[in-house]
């Protein structure tokens, strides 16, 4: 083979590998941020309902409302699991709204069977307390995510506008 096509082809191969390693690190995010929910959820679904009842701290209404936190980790693991195959912005956007909606749901429902049997960890006047600031900052950041992300939902982007 002449050394010129040797080079030519050798140039073509570095391109190559160039545009894959670019396509690589530019969708690493995407990739990681489908694909962590998409093991986690599994992991946690199976460790809760396999060992809810020893956890000291759920009381007895927990189990009323545990086919809607399966429902929310069910959900969740698909809506990530398709991401993986979805990568566009909108979809995207669409998926955490969804998420999001679903968490609020569920989370309204913990509200109600709470409290829960703090006292295995402490002070149950102030881990009772504890529990509900952290549950009011997650709902609350929950609700102003989902606000932002509809409003990029139905804002175009500059090169959309274009």
């Amino acid at each position: 083979m002449p050394k010129s096509k040797k080079k030519s082809s050798s140039k073509t191969e570095d391109k190559i590998e160039k545009k894959i390693s670019e396509a690589i690190t530019r969708n690493a995010p995407k990739i990681l941020d489908a694909l962590i929910p998409t093991i986690l959820f599994p992991i946690v679904y199976l460790l809760l309902n396999k060992y809810y009842r020893d956890i000291k701290l759920f009381n007895e209404n927990f189990r009323d409302i545990l086919p809607l936190i399966n429902f929310s980790f069910l959900a969740g693991f698909v809506l990530s699991f398709t991401r993986l195959f979805f990568w566009n912005d909108k979809y995207k956007r669409i998926t955490t709204i969804a998420s999001n909606l679903i968490f609020l749901y569920v989370n309204y429902h913990v509200w109600n069977i709470f409290p829960f049997d703090t006292s295995v960890i402490g002070n149950p006047k102030t881990w009772d307390t504890v529990f509900r600031v952290l549950m009011v900052i997650v709902t609350v950041a929950s609700i102003f995510g989902t606000f932002a992300e509809l409003v990029r939902l139905m804002t175009p982007k500059e090169e959309e506008k274009k």
